[in-house]
């Protein structure tokens, strides 16, 4: 089983850094690096510059990933409420 490339990372979680590179966010989410772009454009995440590289802003990842579980979460109390 192939496990990813940045999960321990340097002995840390993906959550605990401060920032991850856009193709870790595309492999933890299951998208393209460039709908992670996307996400960026339109406002849930953030990506800063460094040096050369773009990185995502990792708490900006957290809060997009809460906001994903809330939806989720609503929609499962609509459909057993229907």
């Amino acid at each position: 089983m192939q496990t990813s490339s940045f999960s321990n990372h340097a002995g840390f979680v993906w959550s605990e850094r401060p920032f991850l590179h856009v193709r870790e966010v595309a492999e933890l989410l299951s998208i393209s690096r460039a709908t992670v772009y996307v996400l960026a454009k339109n406002g849930p995440l953030r990506i800063v510059s460094i040096g050369q590289r773009r990185v995502v802003d990792t708490s900006t990842l957290v809060q997009y990933i809460d906001k994903l579980k809330v939806e989720a979460d609503e929609r499962a109390a609509q459909e057993a409420r229907a």
